[in-house]
C-alpha cells in the first residue's frame, strides 16, 4: 500500500518481495515514537525512521523489524488516515508493507453493533456504556491473544478472539475513526429498518442476520469458528474469554448463553470533564472498567435476567437465519435462545448465570420499557395481515407496547410460519436442516416447552390480538 494520507488501494505481494515500512503502536515501549500532526487525534504513534530504517526488506523482516521497536506495521486504514505521514524515509509516495493478517485457525468472532449518540456525554460519538465496551473488549482480546496464547494451557475451542464493528452505513463515517483503534474489522450494514420500513415511525436499527453475516464476512466459508453475538454495550470481564473457552470444552458445539451482570454506576468515580480527545476518552474508559472489573470479584453488583451474549460453533449459525429480526427490542434476544434450544436441543448448564466471569453493563436504567404507545397509533401502521403473522411468535411476553416491538413481534412471527403448505418447517430453518431441525422439536426433552411456550402461548396471543383488532 502506497505510505501516504488519502491512499486506499492496497496489493497482495509475495513475502519475498522487498518494500518499505512504516511501524505503529498505541503503547510505545522504547524511544523513537511520536504523534503525527497531520493525524486525526485517535491515530496511534508511529515511528520515526532515519538511516538503515529505510531499506528495503521482505515482509518476515518488516514485522520484526516493527515488532523490534516495540510495535507493529500500521494497518491501510491508519496509513490512508495520514496517521505515519512524513515519518521518515520518503514512504508517502512508496508502497509500504501493512498490518492486515488474514484470519485463520479457529477464531472466536466476537461480532457487535456500535451505534452512533451525539450527546453531551463525555463519550460522544458513543456513549459511557459502548466506549467502556470497547476498551474491555480490546483489553481481554489482547490478553487472550498474547498472554493466554503464550502459556501452556491447551486450547481445545477456539485460538484466537476477533473483534469485529458492524455499523451501520448512516453512522459509519462518524465512527469508524473512533472504532479503528479497538475492532479487528469496521464493516458497514447497508440495511436498516429506516431503509426497509420507511413509512412507519420508528427508531433506526440493525437487523440481527446482517450483524451476524458481518461478522462470518471475515473468515472462508468452509473454515472452522465459534461466533459470538453481543449488544454493543455489554462489556467482557477480566479473563473472560478463557472462561468462555474452558467452559466449552468437552462440547464445543453446544451453545453458551451468557446473563450480564448490572454495575452500579452511583459507587463507581465518574468523570466531571464533558469532553476531550481520543487519548482521554480512552483513559477515562480504561478506569471505568477497571473499576467495574474490580468490582465484579468483590461480588459489587446485581444479577440480571435477560441474554444478551450469545456464542456458538460456526455448524449452528449455518441452521438458521433470522431474517428481518431486529436488534434492541423484544423479541430478539428470546427468539436467539429459542432456536439454540430447537436447533441443538440446549441444557441448561449452557446457559450461565451473571457471575463474575462474565459480562457486565454499567448501570441499567432501562429507560426503554417506560416508552409506550396507544393500541390505535400502533395498530394503524399496519394491514391485518401483518398483525395476524406476530401470532405465530413462540416468545411474546404481553401485548406490545410500541411500534418498534409490534414489527418484531411480526417479524418473529413470519420466521415460524411454515415454509409451505403442509410443512412442519419454519422459515428460521436453512435448507438441509430440516431433519434436524425435526428430530430435536420432537424429543422428549422439548415436549413440556414446546407445550407450555408454544401451543398454549399461540392461542392466547390469537385471543390477545383479537381484543387489539376490536380496538381498531
Amino acid at each position: 500500500k502506497l505510505g501516504g494520507a488519502g491512499h486506499s488501494h492496497t496489493v497482495d505481494l509475495p513475502s519475498d518481495a522487498e518494500r518499505g515500512a512504516k511501524c505503529c503502536t498505541f503503547e510505545a515501549s522504547g524511544p523513537g515514537w511520536s504523534k503525527k500532526p497531520q493525524g486525526p487525534t485517535w491515530c496511534p504513534l508511529s515511528y520515526d525512521l532515519k538511516g538503515d530504517d529505510c531499506n528495503k526488506m521482505t515482509f518476515p523482516v518488516a514485522k520484526e523489524f516493527c515488532a523490534s521497536r516495540g510495535g507493529r506495521l500500521c494497518t491501510p486504514y491508519e496509513l490512508s488516515s495520514a496517521c505515519a505521514v512524513s515519518s521518515g524515509c520518503g514512504f508517502d509516495l512508496e508502497q509500504v508493507w501493512t498490518h492486515n493478517p488474514e484470519i485463520r485457525g479457529h477464531p472466536l468472532i466476537h461480532v457487535f453493533s456500535p451505534y452512533y449518540a451525539p450527546t453531551a456525554d463525555l463519550f460522544a460519538p458513543l456513549n459511557t456504556e459502548q466506549w467502556t465496551m470497547l476498551v474491555a473488549s480490546k483489553k481481554e482480546r489482547d490478553r487472550f491473544n498474547h498472554e493466554y496464547l503464550a502459556s501452556s494451557n491447551p486450547l481445545t475451542v477456539f485460538d484466537s478472539v476477533v473483534l469485529v464493528c458492524a455499523v451501520l452505513e448512516k453512522d459509519f463515517e462518524g465512527l469508524k475513526s473512533t472504532l479503528a483503534p479497538y475492532c479487528d474489522r469496521v464493516i458497514p450494514l447497508t440495511r436498516s429498518t429506516k431503509s426497509e420500513y420507511p413509512d412507519v415511525q420508528m427508531k433506526d436499527l440493525p437487523f440481527v442476520q446482517d450483524i451476524l453475516d458481518a461478522g462470518k464476512s471475515v473468515v472462508k466459508e468452509d473454515q472452522d469458528y465459534h461466533l459470538m453475538f453481543t449488544n454493543s454495550d455489554i462489556a467482557p470481564s477480566e479473563n473472560f474469554y478463557q472462561y468462555v473457552e474452558k467452559k466449552m470444552r468437552g462440547n464445543h458445539e453446544r451453545p453458551l448463553i451468557v446473563n450480564r451482570m448490572t454495575m452500579n454506576t452511583h459507587k463507581m468515580a465518574l468523570p466531571q470533564t464533558t469532553d476531550g480527545p481520543f487519548q482521554v476518552k480512552h483513559a477515562i474508559a480504561t478506569n471505568l472498567v477497571e473499576q467495574a472489573q474490580h468490582a465484579a470479584t468483590q461480588g459489587e453488583w446485581e444479577k440480571h435476567p435477560g441474554h444478551d451474549c450469545f456464542i456458538a460453533h460456526s455448524s449452528f449459525w449455518k441452521m438458521v437465519n433470522f431474517g428481518d429480526l431486529f436488534v434492541g427490542c423484544p423479541p430478539w434476544s428470546g427468539i436467539m435462545v429459542y432456536s439454540m434450544l430447537l436447533m441443538t436441543q440446549l441444557r441448561r448448564w449452557m446457559i450461565v448465570k451473571s457471575n463474575q466471569y462474565g459480562t457486565f453493563h454499567m448501570d441499567d436504567s432501562k429507560s426503554w420499557r417506560h416508552r409506550t404507545q396507544s393500541a390505535i397509533t400502533l395498530l394503524h401502521q399496519f394491514s391485518d395481515e401483518d398483525l395476524k403473522k406476530a401470532t405465530w411468535c413462540p416468545i411474546m411476553n404481553g401485548e406490545p407496547k410500541t411500534t418498534e416491538a409490534l414489527l418484531n413481534a411480526i417479524n418473529c412471527g413470519k420466521l415460524f410460519q411454515n415454509q409451505k403448505l403442509g410443512s412442519e418447517i419454519p422459515r428460521l430453518v436453512q435448507p438441509g436442516y430440516e431433519e434436524i431441525y425435526l428430530n430435536n422439536y420432537k424429543s422428549a426433552e422439548l415436549e413440556h416447552w414446546r407445550e407450555i411456550n408454544w401451543n398454549r402461548k399461540k392461542s392466547w396471543l390469537l385471543m390477545r390480538f383479537k381484543n387489539m383488532f376490536q380496538k381498531r
